[in-house]
């Protein structure tokens, strides 16, 4: 069984425990600014309106990544990316972000635990990878009717590789859901339906008359 002087062996179950307990006491001292960590990510969030707040921003980037570096945790510039959220048309100026001599790339759009958000608060992305993931899976139930599964299998494969998919996806942005996607979701359970002889149910009201779009239950 091979050893390991520091840190864990890769996909040990052990490593987001032990980086939680590791990370625990990196705690933002800007009033302004959250530090969100699960498994080996951590996530910066600052809200400014002018220089002063960005200033705050800039001075809590620069303490963890000097906290990582005295803790002996390697940063990866590459997949450290920034991100403005806005509603507004005309996309702020700030300044970049150097990290290790490197300046960090802002992005319009960023893949995050497994959603992807952009700077204008559309989550089109995200229902769209939603959607694809979901028609993907629709091949095992597929295969288990050439298996001749009974129904409690359907039931069981549905809720774990289709019906997570568009809860995770889409669930928590109900309000941002777009008729396009609705109108997908409503296809996609209505395949698998057909495809596995069983009621798999959604129901999507869009009130877009009145700016909201709500009633999701999957």
């Amino acid at each position: 069984m091979p050893t390991t002087n520091i840190g864990t062996p890769q996909g040990s179950v052990m490593s987001p425990f032990l980086f939680t307990l590791y990370t625990d006491n990196l705690i933002s001292e800007e009033p302004l600014v959250r530090i969100f960590k699960y498994a080996d990510d951590i996530a910066l969030v600052g809200c400014h309106s002018g220089a002063a707040d960005e200033d705050s921003c800039t001075t809590e980037v620069r303490r963890t990544v000097e906290w990582c570096k005295s803790k002996g945790l390697l940063l990866n510039e590459s997949k450290t990316k920034e991100m403005i959220f806005t509603v507004a048309r005309k996309q702020p100026t700030t300044r970049s972000i150097i990290i290790n001599a490197r300046s960090i790339e802002q992005a319009q759009s960023f893949k995050y635990l497994g959603t992807i958000l952009t700077g204008n608060f559309d989550f089109t992305l995200n229902g769209n990878s939603g959607v694809s993931k979901a028609r993907k899976r629709l091949y095992i139930l597929k295969r288990l009717k050439y298996a001749e599964a009974d129904a409690t299998l359907y039931n069981v494969c549905y809720s774990a590789f289709i019906h997570s998919i568009l809860c995770y996806h889409f669930v928590p942005f109900y309000d941002h859901i777009s008729a396009k996607s609705a109108e997908a979701i409503r296809k996609i359970t209505y395949t698998a339906s057909i495809i596995s002889g069983q009621q798999f149910k959604v129901s999507v009201t869009l009130n877009i008359t009145k700016g909201h779009r709500a009633g999701l239950i999957l």
